[in-house]
């Protein structure tokens, strides 16, 4: 059973938020690394029904594009 919540539907807004910041952002400078993290971050809250799960993999998925991009040379 799926409970919509108004808090879930926030977080889902606003994660989904981030994720065309984030696409914005790979377009201006082309940054394959932030156009892929914002599809992942403005696309993944459609099918995880969990508030929890919700936040939990939107943090993961920003602090793997900061790691990529902190750590990683990737061009």
């Amino acid at each position: 059973m799926l409970l919509i919540t108004t808090g879930g539907l926030f977080w889902d807004l606003f994660i989904s938020l981030i994720g065309m910041g984030f696409l914005i952002y790979g377009k201006k400078r082309p940054d394959v690394v932030a156009i892929f993290a914002g599809l992942i971050l403005a696309v993944y809250p459609y099918f995880i029904s969990s508030l929890a799960w919700d936040v939990a993999v939107g943090v993961a998925i920003i602090a793997v594009y900061v790691f990529l991009k902190r750590f990683v040379r990737l061009s």
